[in-house]
């Protein structure tokens, strides 16, 4: 709780940090906020679309939001963009 806080301060003066927002995105996750994640991540994509690892990270929290197919074809997306972990995904999560 305390990470997501601290991003959202960094967030309140910079708004378009997609640091701060991928951070806040993972922390939210964590904290099972699956849906503020889904927030965040699609925020990043909009503001920098080559983050790919965001794509991965989307995907995750709407599997873990009920939605598994489509947060597995999310993770496939980041998968063909070349995202390292999204294979490891995959296999864990996408069977």
């Amino acid at each position: 709780a305390e990470a997501e806080i601290d991003c959202s301060n960094v967030l309140a003066a910079n708004p378009q940090n997609v640091d701060a927002l991928f951070n806040r995105g993972i922390s939210r996750i964590n904290l099972k906020k699956n849906k503020e994640a889904i927030l965040d991540f699609t925020t990043i994509l909009q503001l920098a679309p080559t983050y790919h690892k965001a794509k991965l990270y989307r995907g995750l929290a709407t599997l873990r939001d009920g939605f598994t197919e489509a947060g597995c074809n999310e993770m496939k997306e980041a998968q063909a963009l070349g995202v390292p972990e999204a294979t490891e995904y995959l296999a864990r999560y996408c069977k």
